[in-house]
């Protein structure tokens, strides 16, 4: 669900009303239950297509520009996105050993066979997302020797265009017969647009919004001023390393991700590469350390709300269980940031 929606408390109203009952079933506390969804969902903020992943882009490529293609900067956040899956399945897997888990019981479980033969079509969606961006990225070489510099920039250019239409339109004929009359028509589009509409320009706007206060920042140099003043304090590379992931966690409690990125995001990448950090791993790490936390610390926190209001978890207990979530993200975004895990793409 990350990697189709795009925002973190949407993908907990997605999939929580199914998930989080059957964690419960599976002897689950409801506090955990939610701090579970809660912290698998917000990987939507880390993995492509979210807002956030590009507006952090457009913020790199005005600092460094042309270091890296936009599709090479997707391969590099399904990178990070893979480190923080992983993270949260050895998590929840000690959180299942100490609360003593439960199976699903057996006769609720789907026989593979008839789930494959039923969803395998969908299985497809994902890999026609991934694989134009990675085959742009992972073959730029040859697409300059055939066509040139200006034709692989336009090329790169196109795959952005064409592959969200592709997908759409794939979606659409193997979903088709969730439709009325089982048919894909103007009607039945519109429909489905005047639905969606309310979801769809709110996030459009805040990332139009976010980005052009990025660019006024730019435009003033504020990233410049910020840069001074951090660099004043006398922090080497190990301590910015600590303390940024830190500072974002408590920003995170009061700014949306995209304002956090648009107001100091410039400043601090350059503070990083000033210190002799790699401004490509700390850009690539902003998502994890903004957008993602935006909905896990209270008292922004969206995805926790929503999951709590789907679990019927107190506040208290859910936010005690969400600490657990928060620091082992920290952690992991601290130990990325020094660059002794390879990342896929950097």
């Amino acid at each position: 669900m990350a990697s189709l929606s795009g925002t973190g408390p949407g993908n907990v109203a997605a999939t929580g009303v199914f998930t989080i009952p059957t964690m419960k079933r599976s002897n689950f506390p409801a506090h955990l239950a939610a701090s579970t969804e809660m912290s698998s969902s917000m990987l939507g903020n880390i993995i492509p297509p979210s807002g956030i992943v590009i507006l952090t882009y457009g913020i790199l490529n005005e600092l460094f520009p042309d270091r890296m293609t936009m599709s090479s900067w997707m391969i590099l956040a399904y990178g990070v996105g893979l480190w923080f899956f992983l993270q949260r399945l050895v998590t929840l897997w000690i959180l299942c050993k100490v609360y003593k888990v439960e199976p699903v019981p057996k006769e609720e479980l789907p026989k593979f066979k008839a789930s494959f033969a039923k969803g395998w079509p969908a299985l497809i969606l994902p890999l026609l997302i991934f694989l134009p961006l990675f085959s742009d990225a992972q073959f730029g070489d040859f697409l300059v020797s055939r066509l040139g510099e200006d034709g692989s920039a336009a090329f790169s250019s196109s795959v952005l265009m064409f592959t969200p239409a592709l997908a759409g339109s794939y979606a659409l004929i193997i979903g088709r017969k969730g439709l009325p009359q089982n048919k894909i028509n103007f009607r039945n589009l519109m429909d489905m647009a005047k639905d969606s509409i309310m979801k769809v320009v709110p996030i459009g706007v805040t990332i139009y919004m976010a980005y052009s206060i990025s660019q006024t920042f730019v435009g003033l140099q504020m990233e410049e001023v910020v840069r001074e003043w951090i660099l004043s304090f006398g922090f080497n590379l190990p301590a910015i390393i600590i303390l940024l992931p830190l500072l974002f966690m408590v920003l995170g409690m009061v700014l949306p991700g995209s304002a956090q990125i648009a107001i100091l995001g410039g400043a601090m990448i350059t503070v990083f590469a000033t210190l002799g950090g790699d401004p490509i791993l700390f850009a690539s790490l902003l998502p994890a350390m903004t957008g993602a936390l935006e909905g896990m610390t209270p008292p922004l926190a969206l995805g926790l709300y929503v999951a709590m209001g789907i679990a019927g978890s107190g506040f208290k207990e859910t936010t005690i269980s969400a600490l657990i979530w928060i620091f082992a993200h920290i952690l992991l975004t601290i130990i990325l940031l020094t660059g002794i895990l390879p990342i896929l793409g950097l």
